[in-house]
């Protein structure tokens, strides 16, 4: 999801020399963290219609984007950085915050 909103980022900008670096960048990035990069798996997928569900019975329902990265963020242990943590209050993660670093 994060690549991906990245990618259309700097398909937004382009062409200019700013979207060549952007996107040498984000291939350098993903061969970096190749080993932490997570899809959404058939795992995933179940997670995510838990975390739409809950979210939704709460009256705190959750954009298909940020119920994607929930689940994917669940079921792979991960803690979720986010600068938006309401959003995230009902997935049942452990959030962080970046602006506290």
């Amino acid at each position: 999801m994060v690549i991906g909103e990245i990618a259309f980022g700097i398909q937004k900008i382009l062409p200019d020399q700013r979207a060549a670096r952007l996107e040498q960048r984000l291939s350098e990035w993903r061969r970096r963290f190749a080993d932490r990069l997570f899809g959404l798996t058939e795992e995933a997928a179940l997670a995510y219609g838990e975390i739409m569900g809950v979210a939704k019975r709460q009256g705190r329902p959750m954009s298909t984007a940020d119920g994607m990265i929930a689940a994917i963020a669940r079921v792979n242990g991960g803690r979720l950085a986010t600068r938006n943590l309401s959003d995230f209050e009902t997935a049942g993660l452990e959030l962080i915050s970046p602006w506290e670093f």
